[in-house]
């Protein structure tokens, strides 16, 4: 214990740099590498989830305007069953007026 406290803080430094410094850059250049993948990964997953979220958008507008559709057509069929409704009713109560008289 009698050395000279900078020549074993020296060596400690020595031992730190050669072991431990090049652990570090390992490591950093690791997480730098994983995370450009993550990052790629990340970018192909989101691509994925707009293509089908267009998809769906896409399905849901083919809906809507088949909806609006049937809708006009309900419509359209319910004026022609009232108008034919009508005209039936109208002639029935002719008839009974005629046979009245």
């Amino acid at each position: 214990m009698s050395e000279n406290p900078w020549i074993i803080l020296k060596d400690v430094t020595n031992t730190i740099g050669t072991f431990f410094l090049p652990f570090v850059a390992w490591m950093f250049y690791t997480v730098f590498q994983h995370s450009k993948k993550l990052a790629m990964l990340e970018q192909k997953v989101n691509d994925q989830i707009n293509m089908r979220l267009d998809n769906l958008e896409n399905k849901f507008d083919g809906l809507d305007e088949k909806m609006d559709a049937v809708k006009d057509s309900v419509v359209d069929n319910k004026v022609h069953i009232q108008e034919n409704l009508n005209s039936c009713m109208n002639t029935i109560l002719l008839e009974i007026k005629k046979g009245n008289e």
